[in-house]
């Protein structure tokens, strides 16, 4: 998931899933790619109430060194998407792992 602007109207934001192969976009749902280049990362363990602090923390990093390089974007470790996503056998949300990545200048 790729937040990239958030606001009480709209929110533009990418989804990563796997597709079967030769499978293309319709209508506003188009194929992307992240970028490469220098991130660095955190992983939040717990549920997503308390996600921002993981935030916070990375927002500190930033103002110390260098700033952002576009939007971070966010890995759920806890979800497999190999399978049809079943939310009855997810584990309890203060066992998920989300992973943070913030591309960085």
């Amino acid at each position: 998931m790729r937040y990239h602007s958030v606001d009480d109207e709209q929110t533009d934001v990418e989804i990563g899933v796997p597709v079967p192969d030769g499978v293309t976009g319709e209508g506003t749902i188009v194929a992307g790619q992240l970028p490469g280049g220098r991130v660095i990362v955190i992983v939040h363990l717990g549920g997503h109430d308390r996600l921002s602090e993981a935030y916070n923390r990375i927002e500190e990093w930033l103002t110390a060194h260098n700033g952002p390089e576009g939007a971070a974007w966010e890995v759920y470790e806890w979800i497999d998407l190999s399978t049809e996503p079943d939310p009855s056998r997810w584990p309890a949300p203060s066992e998920w792992r989300t992973e943070i990545v913030q591309p960085v200048r």
